[in-house]
């Protein structure tokens, strides 16, 4: 019984040690996926800083294309409008110098060669129109100048707008591949909780064996400390046993030695009485001797005999007797005999322990209290 409960405990101790390396890799590997999830999600939340930047950035720079383009458009309206001027000019001079031409031929028809004061005023409208042409003149310079000056803008203007253009393309893929990593830290994400999902329904079952297999282990704990007292009490009624055991051998072997002592009384008695046929002598007492009994080996107990037996000791305490039959006269252990005193029963022994010439039984049935000298029969 013993072997078999350390048995069960040792296995029960191997299931939990298991039970227990498992928990701890499912430990270990739910803290590794929580500290990479972490880590997920700090660079998730970088990459959403990043792409806010870049969000920022690009908005910076479509403001920039706008204004870069507003001033472009605005060049280009300048551009137009120096254009008109200049045509304007160009035809205003053209007409004054019609004019001119036309005023030079009516002076040549009309006026006398002579006339000085008609040449001189001649001179003086020649004079004011060259001023006015040549003052023209320096303004469609200026406006050329202008013009070129609004051109090189235009051109710089239109280069900038370029690598605006290519910078915010560049951005939008950037962007874009950022997004496309965010969808796939999503994707992983997601794939990581159904995998985390999976693995708490795989490692549930072995959670709720664990907690059976501890509620066994603590109901096998307590059994085995319920089996230990059992063991120690019952230890201690083989130890009280065996002192009873002792006592009554060692009471046995008292008698036992009372006995021998009044075997031998007996036989000193017998060689010095005169016994059959021989006279009795004058003035002495003749012993008479009660009749020995003795059992046959194979057991059987003559009916027709007055007794058996006497009991010559009783141990209440241990509620046993001494007989004074044993081995000699045939009597064997488990064997039964009743009680009498006179013809009234008194009870039932069993014999427990035989000695050559005695033997110890157990009180199995008594109906009034047993006292030496009662019969067994």
């Amino acid at each position: 019984m013993e072997d078999k409960v350390k048995f069960i405990i040792v296995g029960l101790a191997v299931l939990l040690a298991t039970s227990l390396f498992f928990n701890l890799q499912t430990y270990v590997s739910k803290r590794a996926v929580e500290q990479e999830r972490n880590e997920l999600k700090n660079r998730n939340i970088e990459l959403s800083e990043e792409i806010q930047a870049v969000r920022s950035e690009s908005e910076r720079l479509k403001g920039n294309i706008e204004s870069l383009s507003s001033e472009l458009n605005k060049i280009n309206q300048d551009k137009q409008n120096l254009e008109q001027k200049i045509a304007l000019l160009d035809k205003e001079r053209a007409s004054l110098a019609e004019e001119l031409s036309k005023r030079r031929a009516e002076a040549q028809k009309e006026a006398p060669v002579t006339d000085d004061t008609y040449w001189a005023k001649i001179l003086r409208e020649k004079t004011e129109l060259e001023l006015k042409v040549e003052s023209m003149l320096k303004e469609l310079r200026t406006l050329k100048m202008e013009h070129s000056q609004l051109e090189k803008e235009k051109d710089f203007a239109s280069m900038e707008l370029k690598d605006l253009a290519s910078e915010k393309e560049s951005l939008e893929n950037e962007l874009n591949y950022h997004r496309k990593i965010l969808d796939n830290m999503v994707a992983e994400l997601v794939q990581e909780k159904n995998a985390k999902r999976k693995y708490q329904e795989v490692v549930k079952p072995t959670q709720q064996e664990n907690r059976n297999l501890k509620r066994q282990l603590k109901a096998l704990t307590s059994r085995n400390s319920r089996l230990e007292k059992k063991i120690l009490t019952l230890q201690e009624d083989k130890n009280e046993v065996e002192r009873k055991f002792n006592e009554m051998s060692l009471l046995l072997e008292y008698r036992l030695s009372q006995v021998n002592d009044l075997k031998q009384q007996m036989e000193s008695i017998k060689s010095s009485a005169y016994v059959g046929t021989k006279p009795q002598e004058e003035g002495k007492e003749v012993v008479e001797l009660p009749p020995i009994v003795v059992r046959p080996q194979a057991g059987m107990v003559d009916e027709n005999s007055p007794y058996l037996a006497k009991i010559l000791a009783i141990n209440e305490e241990n509620d046993f007797v001494i007989i004074d039959v044993g081995d000699a006269a045939g009597v064997k252990v488990g064997d039964t005999f009743n009680v009498y005193r006179g013809p009234a029963s008194v009870g039932t022994i069993k014999v427990i322990q035989v000695r050559k010439s005695i033997a110890a039984c157990d009180i199995k049935r008594e109906i009034m209290p047993m006292k030496v000298g009662d019969v067994i029969r």
